[in-house]
C-alpha cells in the first residue's frame, strides 16, 4: 500500500474464495474496509469501497454479462445480491457431485474461478461416442441459477446439436431452462443429447444430415472424435 492508501493491483483476473472476491485488475484499487485482506472484497459489504475502473470475475464475465466495478462501487444491492447467490448454488452443485458423481461425469472450477468449470462427459454405451471421454467447459452468468450456463465441447465433436466452435444446442440451456436445474442435471442432458441427437433443430448442418441420410459415414466420423478424446486425455494424464 502506497501513502494515498492505495493496494497496486498487478494481475488481470480476479477469482471468488472463501465468499470474497479477490481483484487483480492490472490498476489500482482502495482498499474495502470491509474487506480482510489488501484487495480483496467482500461481495456482501460495499461499505468504505473505493472505486474500480473494471473488474473481471475470472475471465471477463463483466465483458459477457455486462458486470463491472461501478455496479458494485455504486451500490447495485440487485447485482451483488445474483452474484452471492449463484456462487452459493455453485458451491451446493459442487458438493452435490462430489458426493454423488453422476456416472461418467465430472465437474470442477477452474483454476480459482467458480464462475467457469471444467467437465468431462463419456459417451454413452451403444452409440458411437461409446468409449470417449470428451472435455466440457461451463461459464455460468452472475444470475446463475436464473439463467442458463453456457456450455461448449472442448474437444473435438461431430454432432447435429454441437456447433463446429463446440458450442451446445440443447432447449434446456435456452427457452426451457429452469432455475431447479444443477450442474448434475446439465452434464447428464449433455450426455443424453450424445444418444438422442435432434435433427429438426441443427447446429451441424452436415452431421444432422448424415445422420439422416448416411448413419454409417456419420459414424465413421463421430469414432474419429473418440479417438481424438482419447489421446486428448492420454495427454492431460
Amino acid at each position: 500500500m502506497d501513502s494515498s492508501g492505495v493496494f497496486p493491483m498487478t494481475k488481470n483476473r480476479g477469482f471468488v474464495e472463501s465468499g470474497f472476491l479477490k481483484v487483480f485488475d492490472g490498476e489500482r484499487c482502495r482498499h474495502s474496509t470491509a474487506a480482510s485482506a489488501p484487495g480483496v472484497l467482500d461481495v456482501n459489504d460495499t461499505s468504505g469501497c473505493g472505486w474500480y475502473d473494471r473488474l473481471y470475475f475470472g475471465y471477463g464475465y463483466n465483458l459477457r454479462h455486462g458486470l463491472t466495478g461501478r455496479h458494485i462501487m455504486n451500490g447495485d444491492s440487485k447485482c451483488m445480491s445474483a452474484l452471492s447467490s449463484a456462487l452459493a448454488h455453485l458451491a451446493q452443485d459442487l458438493k452435490a457431485l462430489r458426493k454423488d458423481p453422476p456416472f461418467g461425469c465430472t465437474a470442477a472450477p477452474s483454476d480459482d474461478d467458480m464462475l467457469s468449470w471444467d467437465a468431462t462427459i463419456t459417451g454413452p454405451k451403444g452409440t458411437p461416442f461409446e468409449g470417449g471421454i470428451f472435455r466440457l467447459q461451463l461459464d455460468f452468468p452472475p444470475t446463475y441459477p436464473q439463467e442458463a450456463p453456457l456450455v461448449s465441447f472442448v474437444s473435438k465433436m461431430f454432432h447435429p446439436n454441437i456447433f463446429s466452435s463446440g458450442g451446445v444446442c440443447l432447449d434446456m440451456l435456452k427457452d426451457k431452462w429452469s432455475a431447479s436445474y444443477n450442474v448434475t442435471a446439465v452434464l447428464l442432458a449433455v450426455q443424453c443429447l450424445l444418444e438422442e441427437p435432434n435433427t429438426a433443430d441443427p447446429a451441424n448442418f452436415l452431421a444432422a444430415d448424415m445422420y439422416d441420410k448416411n448413419r454409417i459415414e456419420f459414424n465413421k466420423r463421430v469414432i474419429e472424435t473418440v479417438e481424438d478424446s482419447l489421446l486428448e486425455h492420454a495427454c492431460d494424464a
